[in-house]
């Protein structure tokens, strides 16, 4: 057995099947959620990180080298250097991933991890879908050039999809795990001061989350990474400046846990 402090951080977003060659999918990246377990692991935490299609993770390093650029990218001391950092950040934490692809499979996957590890801390800042297209067995026609089952031609003027409502993964943690000190992430666009209060209670009382992460999509689209973080109540608990491009990301994971893990500190 571990002594160490167990977290679960989601990352990334789901990708909801239409048919058995389509889906419905959001842009979620997982860069802070990302960020935020590299932290976790560098201060010897054990991490369970569930993360969604493409989601960046903390055993990975990712480069894109743009080939007709001057100069042409990263050095091959400097990619060196970057694995080897990487390498002592896991080898002073414990990881583990579970990669999922639907709402359906990352709601079993947290409750499970919940039911299992009982964490000290989840951070659930997956973007998991609302709602899922009721998915199809097949390829569905969606042109006036499609041929149908019959080998003629079928003219499909519009393509009309039907969706549910998927279940709310984070919900399942308290319920799972009473104990465990729940993050949500609530991401809004151009509210109002008190529209993104409202929504971060609203969040917080449903699925019984101790905190709320806060932030904005216009101030995400300009390059700048910050959000608040907010209690059960709608009080604002940290503003966390965070910063522009990457080291702003960084910087605001880092503020992020340390206002969590004061929180999380102080319920204990």
């Amino acid at each position: 057995m571990t002594s160490r402090r167990i977290a679960i951080v989601t990352a990334g977003g789901t990708r909801e099947p239409i048919d058995d060659v389509r889906y419905v999918a959001n842009a979620a990246t997982g860069a802070l959620p990302c960020e935020i377990a590299k932290i976790l692991l560098n201060a010897g935490w054990r991490v369970h990180y569930i993360a969604g299609p493409n989601a960046l993770r903390p055993d990975r390093v990712q480069v894109t080298v743009d080939l007709g650029a001057e100069p042409a990218g990263p050095t091959v001391a400097s990619l060196t250097a970057q694995v080897e950092a990487t390498k002592a950040v896991l080898e002073r934490g414990e990881l583990s991933v579970d990669e999922i692809s639907t709402a359906a499979q990352a709601e079993a996957s947290l409750a499970l991890a919940c039911q299992t590890q009982r964490p000290h801390l989840a951070i659930c800042a997956m973007a998991v879908a609302d709602f899922a297209p009721i998915a199809v067995v097949g390829k569905l026609l969606s042109r006036k050039d499609s041929l149908g089952p019959d080998g003629h031609l079928v003219a499909a003027d519009e393509l009309v999809l039907r969706l549910v409502p998927t279940t709310k993964a984070i919900d399942r943690v308290k319920q799972a795990s009473p104990t465990t000190f729940l993050v949500g992430f609530k991401l809004l666009a151009g509210a109002s001061v008190k529209t993104r209060r409202d929504a971060c209670v609203h969040l917080a009382h449903r699925s019984g989350a101790d905190v709320v992460f806060a932030n904005d999509m216009h101030e995400y689209r300009t390059g700048l990474r910050s959000g608040v973080l907010l209690d059960r109540e709608g009080t604002i608990v940290a503003e966390l400046a965070g910063g522009r491009g990457q080291s702003g990301l960084i910087e605001l994971a880092n503020q992020l846990i340390e206002s969590v893990i004061y929180q999380l500190d102080k319920h204990q």
